[in-house]
């Protein structure tokens, strides 16, 4: 029971981060930017999570204030969300002012979060070589331990219905989301009309900065996080695809891929070894490293069915020029 406990928990888990990256991605596109910098936000909005949550625990302090609070999940969640946001700013100077290409552009942000998150989380930046930044956090939720169907009942998933429902509202039942989208389809239609294109673009890019950031805390509440996301964000990618950009059908995706992510850890992980003879455990694990791929081979054969089936917004990844309307 308690493998089954483990197993259902760590979906969740996954596909909580998968679901809201995923959706991060579908705010960015819906506005007119290819945005392949998910992964490299992701990783800042779990830097900004770990340095807010180092300083609120109880190791933390500043000027002699102990700032061990409760909720401290949720606000470090704030301050991801919120580096998440700055960092996507570069994404918009980039498209939006500078009209760079948008694939390349997010190319070059992924490799620079890996340096800045890098660099930061370095031990040695700390002066002592043995120090580890200490980001442990109390998760908010029924049960911390994951071998409990407690844990179901989180914060995490509570985020994850939130973000779903009031995006697929604004999107599909507000003047504002039906304009948003607009501007993903025909923006010269938007501009001729007198809407401010850029501004709809710039909202886009923060607001998926801003989910992507949360999405890269959730990350960093659970795993180890040393500079990267272990390429979450490009499997979110595979899913806002599959989905065909609707934010509803995300999260049923989104527990499809986290299923095989999770299938791929526990086949490797001790909670394993408790259900199964050494001599079983043996042989599976020879197989390792290609457990550990499924997910991304899932993500090539998702992509490979679904991208087809329904392109995404007409005016995705390519710069608007309103002297060119």
């Amino acid at each position: 029971m308690e493998s089954i406990a483990f197993i259902t928990n760590e979906t969740l888990f996954f596909a909580c981060v998968l679901g809201l990256a995923a959706i991060a991605g579908i705010f960015a596109e819906r506005s007119g930017t290819v945005n392949i910098a998910i992964e490299g936000t992701m990783s800042v909005g779990a830097l900004g999570y770990c340095i807010t949550s180092a300083l609120f625990t109880s190791g933390g302090r500043i000027n002699g204030l102990n700032l061990d609070v409760p909720g401290l999940e949720i606000i470090s969640l704030i301050f991801a969300a919120l580096f998440g946001s700055l960092f996507s700013l570069l994404l918009g100077l980039a498209t939006i002012k500078l009209k760079a290409e948008h694939t390349i552009t997010g190319v070059a942000l992924n490799l620079l979060s890996v340096g800045i998150c890098a660099a930061i989380m370095n031990p040695s930046l700390l002066g002592n070589p043995q120090k580890q930044i200490d980001h442990t956090v109390k998760e908010l939720a029924l049960s911390t331990n994951y071998n409990n169907f407690g844990n179901i009942l989180s914060f995490k998933l509570f985020l994850l219905i939130a973000v779903v429902v009031i995006s697929w509202f604004a999107l599909n039942k507000t003047k504002w989301g039906l304009r948003f989208k607009a501007v993903g389809e025909n923006p010269q239609a938007v501009d001729v009309a007198g809407i401010n294109v850029y501004k709809y673009k710039w909202t886009g890019i923060v607001i998926s900065g801003c989910i992507a950031g949360m999405a890269g805390g959730v990350f960093a509440q659970k795993l180890p996080f040393t500079g990267q996301t272990n390429g979450f964000g490009f499997l979110a990618l595979a899913i806002m695809i599959m989905s065909h950009w609707n934010v509803l059908i995300v999260p049923v995706c989104a527990l499809f891929f986290g299923f095989f992510q999770q299938i791929g850890a526990w086949l490797l992980s001790v909670e394993f070894d408790k259900v199964v003879t050494v001599e079983t455990r043996d042989k599976v694990q020879k197989f390792g490293e290609l457990i550990k791929a499924i997910p991304y081979v899932l993500t090539l054969i998702s992509i490979m069915a679904f991208s087809g089936l329904a392109p995404g917004p007409a005016a995705s990844g390519i710069n608007y020029d309103k002297s060119k309307r």
